[in-house]
């Protein structure tokens, strides 16, 4: 995160989050993928590739497709 924002705003990112070790999950790998790529492995891609860019991921083995959407430092969400 330090990478992508100002120093302000990671700052004021950074007292709004909370670590909650109990619901971590260890992202085993990850990688960009196409939308054409999304959309074979995901059957709920269309809706997504559009407005997010999709990657793979890997999870205790297990592949799935997530979405990395942009998020501006001021939204509350």
């Amino acid at each position: 995160m330090v990478d992508t924002f100002e120093q302000d705003d990671f700052m004021i990112l950074a007292n709004q989050l909370y670590p909650a070790p109990d619901s971590a999950i260890r992202l085993e790998s990850i990688r960009k993928i196409t939308k054409e790529q999304a959309i074979e492995m995901d059957k709920y891609a269309d809706s997504f590739v559009h407005h997010a860019e999709p990657i793979a991921i890997e999870i205790e083995g297990q592949q799935a497709v997530a979405y990395r959407v942009p998020i501006p430092v001021h939204s509350d969400y």
